[in-house]
């Protein structure tokens, strides 16, 4: 006499990101995320596995700018560079910390796509895993405004033969990424700066540490 068994699985291999709230918990999972972020700033999210794997399963996190190509891009971090999940620590919440590089380029509002490299050398396993793409997404907000510092009063008062009145240029707010000409236009022909000043450089190096005195002077008519 024999005796047949018919075993149904129920288990379905998956992974997923998880969201961390304000007490450190990990709060719910979904295979994707949004973040916004500031320069100087991070995000973290969680990642676990749904079921034990026969194999070590490997996350790498790409991380890549969306339409865009800045000449100087934020830099977006990221800690661990890798995690792994085997047979014992498959059930164990594992982290992902991105960090925003602060930096003193004028940037765009730019958008990072984060997709997650998976490899197992369980094939059936991995196939079951990727079925559906886990991906992050971070928007990272610049917080650099590029202009050209002046260091003088709003308003500039001229008499005419009398003193020149000083307008001082001391750099640039933001770095650039190539050099910058500054020209003055006076369009007043009754007003004289000094040297027959018109066109001045300020070489990338030295955004943060130029310095150019104008003087401003009124002609007598």
């Amino acid at each position: 006499r024999s005796l047949s068994v018919s075993v149904v699985n129920d288990d379905t291999a998956d992974i997923k990101l998880w969201t961390i709230d304000k007490n450190d918990n990990y709060a719910y999972d979904t295979k994707f995320l949004s973040f916004f972020a500031y320069e100087g700033e991070g995000f973290e999210y969680g990642v676990r596995l749904n079921t034990e794997p026969t194999h070590n399963v490997t996350v790498i996190p790409v991380i890549s700018l969306v339409d865009s190509d800045p000449l100087a891009p934020p830099v977006l971090t990221v800690s661990p560079p890798i995690m792994e999940f085997s047979s014992k620590t498959w059930s164990r919440f594992q982290r992902f910390t991105f960090n925003v590089i602060q930096d003193r380029f004028d940037n765009s509002v730019e958008d990072f796509n984060i997709v997650h490299k998976l490899s197992s050398d369980d094939q059936i396993t991995l196939e079951k895993l990727n079925a559906r793409e886990l991906l992050a997404t971070v928007r990272v907000i610049d917080d650099d405004e590029a202009r050209l510092l002046v260091n003088t009063p709003n308003i500039l008062t001229l008499v005419p033969g009398g003193s020149p009145v000083t307008l001082a240029l001391i750099g640039l707010n933001s770095e650039p990424v190539y050099n910058v000409s500054v020209e003055l236009k006076i369009p007043n022909p009754f007003i004289r700066a000094s040297k027959l000043f018109s066109k001045v450089e300020i070489r990338r190096e030295e955004w943060d540490s130029f310095s150019q005195a104008i003087d401003l002077e009124v002609l007598e008519g």
